[in-house]
């Protein structure tokens, strides 16, 4: 039977893993893409940041996880975003 130092120690380990998973920004995302550079979202606020070839970085507010799981996978994400982007409140970041 472990001892209680062995339980504590596997209760640290346990809650680091389980508070990492409830981490809810993802890291930024490089795309092979022509139109995007990279995006970042944050599944507890629900904005996806978008960083375009042609300059400039837009803040996309409202935007389901499905859609930015969708815009990963894309064949192609910059067409992908220009079909469905107007659904979507914005901000210019940079």
């Amino acid at each position: 039977m472990p001892d209680i130092a062995e339980i504590r120690e596997q209760f640290v380990i346990c809650t680091a893993h389980f508070l990492k998973q409830g981490q809810r920004t993802k890291e930024r995302v490089h795309l092979g893409s022509t139109a995007i550079v990279a995006v970042k979202y944050d599944e507890q606020k629900r904005l996806l940041d978008i960083e375009f070839r042609g300059g400039g970085t837009y803040r996309y507010k409202h935007v389901p996880e499905f859609v930015y799981l969708e815009l990963l996978k894309a064949e192609s994400a910059g067409r992908f975003w220009n079909a469905i982007k107007d659904q979507f409140e914005y901000e210019k970041l940079t």
